[in-house]
């Protein structure tokens, strides 16, 4: 009976820490955001923005995704996600948001606009290759 409630609690655990993932193949920043992905030394100036398939990245805070769903774009070519994440940054108290990230087929950059909450927005072209 111990063993079968140490392994309940245990997948419980496990499954809190979960975090969901953006299906994209490569990561999309700025410049400062792409260089700070591929954890570079010679990181340039300007904002850093970036996003994985884990989290995104803005200015110091890091913003793993919660849950991403399928979203509405405007261009039926572009594919859409609605994702929920959770900002933090250094010891500051998590803040919630919510995304609408567009992946634009054409020229192969992604658009975030919050949706509720707070979060980054921008358009951000896709990270040279490591």
């Amino acid at each position: 009976m111990r063993l079968a409630w140490t392994m309940l609690c245990g997948l419980l655990m496990t499954s809190a820490v979960v975090a969901a993932e953006l299906p994209i193949e490569h990561a999309y920043g700025t410049a400062a955001g792409c260089a700070s992905v591929a954890k570079s030394n010679d990181i340039p100036g300007g904002k850093v923005l970036a996003v994985t398939s884990e989290h995104v990245l803005s200015g110091e805070a890091v913003c793993p995704f919660l849950a991403v769903t399928d979203g509405q774009s405007d261009d039926p070519a572009n594919k859409a996600w609605e994702a929920d994440i959770s900002c933090e940054a250094g010891h500051e108290e998590a803040v919630p948001g919510k995304l609408l990230i567009v992946h634009d087929a054409a020229s192969d950059k992604l658009a975030l606009s919050v949706l509720d909450g707070d979060g980054p927005k921008g358009n951000l072209a896709a990270c040279p290759a490591p």
